[in-house]
């Protein structure tokens, strides 16, 4: 049994604090919590880790989901995660994270210029997450993208 307020009972509150976000500062730190897991070492932290991890991923990959263009803390998550069944929902986003459009009329506006940058940063967090997952499909994802 934890004991009140330990890092137990704070791995374990994560599933119901994940359920639900009244912004996005706090999806951004739970995104950041359960993505910090990879480092826990302690081997009774680790039993309950691999336990929630399930969860943690599953609620990951429906943000994934939710937006044709996650923001960028939940494609870390799911990289961080180690997450194969994210890799599929990743792979839009290695080439400026899809959110370039070639029919553009005024390329160097402002909007297209936001696109890009907020693209770029996708891309890389989608290559470091495929990366971190490290799957067979994961590396293949990565070469493909590179042989282009």
């Amino acid at each position: 049994m934890a004991k009140t307020n330990s890092v137990e009972n704070f791995l374990i509150s994560l599933r119901h604090r994940g359920a639900k976000f009244a912004d996005d500062f706090e999806r951004d730190a739970w995104l950041e919590a359960v993505a910090r897991t990879r480092w826990i070492a302690n081997p009774q932290l680790l039993d309950v880790t691999d336990a929630e991890r399930p969860a943690w991923r599953t609620r990951v990959r429906e943000l994934l989901r939710a937006s044709d263009f996650p923001p960028v803390s939940v494609v870390r998550a799911a990289g961080m995660l180690g997450d194969p069944e994210a890799v599929v929902l990743l792979a839009p986003y290695l080439v400026r994270g899809g959110l370039t459009k070639s029919d553009e009329a005024v390329p160097d506006s402002v909007d297209a210029l936001r696109r890009e940058a907020t693209g770029t940063a996708l891309a890389k967090q989608a290559a470091l997450a495929l990366g971190r997952i490290g799957t067979d499909p994961a590396v293949a994802l990565l070469w493909e993208t590179l042989a282009r």
